[in-house]
């Protein structure tokens, strides 16, 4: 599952540098495999409780919860939206949305500390 995460990571972020180049016809093509990374990770990843399965490999799946799953939560680029991420933090990690701290908006520095339990997952 975070090797799939870890791709769309990468298409989307080469994307971004094909932008800064100006490369539009490089930044689309890899915009669109991203766009099918991303359903492709939803359609086989995404439960219908709203988590994250550990692995799926044919007709066997993994329901296991392990700490590989906080990689989509944490990437730049994420093939999960938000809430699909806040879900996963607090379903199955036991995070509560207490912990969460909002990312500010054009915000660059993710570093932050808290008394809570140093438990605290930044949200963008």
């Amino acid at each position: 599952m975070e090797f799939n995460a870890l791709w769309y990571n990468a298409l989307r972020f080469c994307a971004a540098l094909c932008e800064l180049e100006g490369k539009q016809d490089r930044q689309q093509h890899l915009l669109e495999l991203a766009e099918k990374t991303k359903q492709s990770f939803l359609d086989t990843f995404l439960n219908e409780y709203g988590y994250l399965y550990d692995y799926v490999d044919g007709n066997m799946i993994d329901w296991s919860v392990r700490p590989n799953m906080i990689f989509p939560v944490a990437f730049d680029y994420s093939p999960l939206s938000q809430d699909q991420k806040k879900k996963v933090l607090v379903e199955k990690y036991g995070i509560s949305e207490d912990h969460l701290v909002v990312k500010a908006e054009g915000a660059t520095n993710n570093r932050f500390s808290s008394a809570v339990l140093n438990r605290v997952v930044t949200i963008e």
